[in-house]
C-alpha cells in the first residue's frame, strides 16, 4: 500500500481570494488564542508573558490515563438497586476513584483516601 501525501487544500473566500488555511494555521500556531483559556493556537498552556507552561503533549499525556476498572456491578431487572449506589471502583492517576449513581441518573465521582 502506497502512503499518499496529504492534498493541500485551498478555500475561496467570499471575496474571490484563495486562502491556504494549513499554511495560515501553521504561520500562527504560537500567537495566543482568544479567549479565557490561556492557550496558544496548538493548545498549549500558557503563563504569565505569554510563556509556555505546559506543551498540548504533556496536557494530552495527563488527560489520556489508563483507567483499571476493579469492580463492575449489574444488576438484574429483579434487583432495585438503593441510591446511591457504587458503579465501579478504578484507579486514575494512582488515586482509588469510584463512581456512584444517584436516582435522577446522575453519577458522581469521589476518591477514596
Amino acid at each position: 500500500m502506497v502512503a499518499r501525501a496529504p492534498r493541500k487544500r485551498m478555500y475561496r473566500t467570499m471575496q474571490g481570494r484563495m486562502v491556504d488555511i494549513e499554511k495560515l494555521r501553521a504561520a500562527n500556531e504560537s500567537v495566543q488564542a482568544v479567549g479565557n483559556m490561556n492557550v496558544n493556537a496548538r493548545g498549549d498552556k500558557l503563563g504569565s508573558g505569554g510563556k509556555i507552561v505546559k506543551t498540548f503533549d504533556q496536557i494530552q499525556k495527563t488527560h489520556d490515563t489508563k483507567i483499571e476498572v476493579t469492580e463492575d456491578l449489574n444488576f438484574t431487572e429483579d434487583d432495585v438497586p438503593r441510591y446511591p449506589y457504587l458503579l465501579k471502583s478504578f484507579t486514575r492517576e494512582g488515586k482509588i476513584v469510584e463512581e456512584w449513581e444517584h436516582e435522577d441518573g446522575s453519577i458522581e465521582e469521589r476518591e477514596v483516601e
